[in-house]
């Protein structure tokens, strides 16, 4: 959803689960994103089902925008919308690049030149928490 403020400004709304062992460049990187596109961001707290659920109810979210691939875990059953699990708030999953491949996110960015985490420089493939996410070494920008 968007909000209509100053002459023509449109502010998207976004929503940040944040953990306590999250990477500080990840936290950088939302703030940064937040400012840079002028976002109405929420941090919310909570873990996924909890969080999600009090950001639906304070907020009447009613879908999400997804940034889930077909080949990602739990992807493989997915389709471009999708509603949440069963133990999980009501919400519409939307997965617009649910077809793409790796290369395919790294195409883009690099094409638009759109500015990414550089955690992904050193090697990371996903970023989860510090406590279980480890970069690839094969993959280290030099």
């Amino acid at each position: 959803a968007a909000e209509r403020g100053a002459c023509n400004e449109v502010r998207f709304h976004a929503m940040y689960l944040t953990q306590s062992d999250e990477f500080d460049a990840v936290d950088a990187f939302v703030a940064w994103c937040a400012e840079e596109y002028a976002l109405d961001l929420t941090r919310q707290g909570g873990g996924y089902q909890l969080g999600l659920a009090e950001y639906i109810a304070a907020s009447g979210a009613a879908a999400f925008v997804m940034g889930t691939r077909r080949s990602d875990p739990d992807g493989g059953e997915l389709h471009p919308f999708t509603p949440s699990s069963p133990n999980y708030p009501c919400f519409m999953r939307v997965n617009p690049i649910l077809h793409w491949q790796y290369g395919d996110v790294w195409h883009f960015l690099r094409r638009f030149q759109l500015p990414y985490c550089a955690l992904y420089d050193q090697g990371f493939t996903s970023l989860g928490s510090t406590r279980n996410t480890r970069p690839n070494p094969h993959l280290r920008l030099p």
